[in-house]
This record gives C-alpha cells, structure tokens and sequence, in this order.
C-alpha cells in the first residue's frame, strides 16, 4: 500500500520494512527533478535531504525499450543514456526515474540486495518481465518467492497509483 509520508514524498509500506532500502515517490511539490535542466539540483538535492540520502542521484535517460544498465558509485550524479531500467547491488547507489503517466517499477531482493528501478508503459506489457528476467539472470537470483516479490510490487503500483 502506498502511503504519504510526514515529509511529503509516498513510500510503499511493502518496502518500508527493509531498512537497509530507502525508496520514495516524490510529486509535484518538490519541483523539476530533471537532470540538465538549469536550477533543478536543488529540488533533487531536496528529495535527498527528506530521504535521507547523503550522495546524488543517478538519472535515466529514458527511451521506449526493454534494456537495462548496471549502475554503481561511478555513475552518481550523471545520466546513464538509452535505457528503460537501472538496477544496482551497491550501498549508496541512488537510482531515480520519472513518470508521467507510465508505471514506476521499484524491486528489491533482500538476500542478494539487489535493487532496480524501471518504468513502463501503462499496460505493463513485455518490457517488466523481461526486466525480471535480467535482474535474475544477472545476479543468479532463482528464488520463486522473489520474483513473485517483483510481481507483487507491480500489481500495488499499478492499482494504487494509477
């Protein structure tokens, strides 16, 4: 379920009880959080300070595909180009991205804490599984529990938000 928190951003309750996870849904009130867009660090830097997060984010330039891209402490602060999904196993890694009125995608594996972050159109569509199936693949992740975790995530978010 997704709830608004005291600071003004919405997590969901599913991933609040992992505490070595921060995530967040931000809206409107915090600003343009767009990279390359003048005078829009400070609003990132805002999301941060609520989050709690001490480094930068790293953002998404996001296209219509299926493709996902390896993130780490290099890539903080930067863009990472032609992707639809980040997905990271490092503490401190900050993975952003944005929607309109797409679906955000947010898993977590907590025994191999693995994280990733993805958009997809309103209909879910290929693109989520094949998602799944690079994040497993990737990190040899054959729990069923947590693939089933993936899924789950996707069915709150896309009836509770959209």
């Amino acid at each position: 379920m997704l709830r608004k928190t005291s600071k003004g951003f919405y997590t969901l309750t599913t991933l609040s009880n992992f505490k070595n996870l921060v995530h967040g849904f931000s809206t409107k009130g915090f600003g343009d959080v767009r990279f390359k867009i003048a005078g829009t660090k400070k609003n990132r830097d805002k999301l941060a300070k609520v989050l709690n997060i001490e480094s930068e984010f790293i953002g998404l330039a996001q296209k219509h595909g299926n493709k996902v891209m390896m993130a780490d402490e290099r890539d903080l602060g930067k863009i990472i180009a032609g992707a639809d999904g980040l997905v990271t196993n490092k503490p401190g890694v900050n993975l952003m991205i944005r929607v309109a009125d797409c679906l955000p995608i947010l898993v977590y594996d907590p025994k191999n804490r693995v994280v990733g972050s993805r958009w997809v159109e309103r209909n879910g569509g290929r693109s989520s599984k094949e998602f799944n199936k690079k994040i497993c693949k990737r990190f040899q992740i054959r729990s069923r529990e947590t693939i089933g975790r993936f899924w789950s995530l996707y069915r709150i978010l896309s009836l509770q938000c959209y």
